[in-house]
């Protein structure tokens, strides 16, 4: 009888659920960085006025495309960090890790729905709101910033809800002593400033800081999961020759 080195699928060790993530806030805060500098550059290149008409929405399909699709892969980003997190005991044991989770999967959602709202304004229907006759040009601009609503109110909910997931992760991880007590004042603070900024100055600089943060936590949580998570492997799986 001779031993193989083949392990079954079953028997195989799954990857540490705090070095995956720790990588998802990792590609998550990248993708975000990635997603404010396409956003800036793409509204500087094409003079993107601050009141649009419904004319002018159409011309920016296919940079809204490319926004949608990096928000997608923002947002994945953020579902796998928060369903990880969810199989690390520590995270979930308490009312108040179970809620924070539920605000990070609800966060996604909301997040989806905005660019995907944002996304259908772009489409042919923008156009068919000026056709019905000769509307004044700043009642059409209103109009337009009327559909913005429920797109804004959507992605803010969403950074509401993240923060509320990130401040949470913070302080069930301080309790199960993976992060120091600096990280949940860091992330409180950020959180409220980052909010307190979308509100009254409207450019996501505030989010930006606190993504560049959960950054910096993705690489603290993987460098603790090379330390502390050892996985034991499968045993060897006997054969007959």
């Amino acid at each position: 009888m001779q031993m193989s080195s083949d392990v079954p699928v079953a028997l195989q060790p799954a990857r540490p659920p705090l070095r995956t993530t720790g990588r998802a806030l990792i590609a998550a805060a990248l993708l975000y960085v990635m997603h404010v500098v396409f956003n800036q550059t793409t509204s500087a290149l094409l003079a993107i006025p601050e009141h649009m008409l419904p004319s002018d929405l159409p011309e920016l399909r296919w940079s809204s495309s490319l926004l949608y699709v990096i928000n997608v892969a923002w947002y994945l980003a953020v579902l796998v960090a928060v369903a990880s997190a969810t199989q690390l005991p520590w995270a979930v044991r308490t009312t108040a890790g179970r809620a924070a989770a539920a605000a990070g999967f609800l966060s996604v959602g909301a997040g989806v729905l905005g660019a995907a709202m944002g996304l259908g304004l772009h489409g042919g229907a923008a156009e068919a709101i000026g056709s019905g006759g000769d509307v004044p040009p700043d009642t059409l601009r209103a109009v337009v910033d009327s559909l913005y609503v429920p797109v804004n109110g959507a992605v803010f909910a969403a950074n509401v809800l993240l923060a509320t997931w990130l401040v949470g992760l913070a302080v069930v991880a301080r309790r199960a002593a993976v992060l120091g007590a600096g990280h949940v004042v860091v992330a409180t603070s950020l959180a409220v400033v980052a909010l307190t900024a979308d509100v009254v100055v409207g450019f996501p600089v505030g989010v930006l800081v606190l993504m560049l943060w959960v950054g910096i936590v993705g690489v603290l949580l993987v460098r603790r999961a090379r330390r502390t998570e050892v996985v034991s492997p499968a045993p060897p799986v006997a054969v007959r020759p």
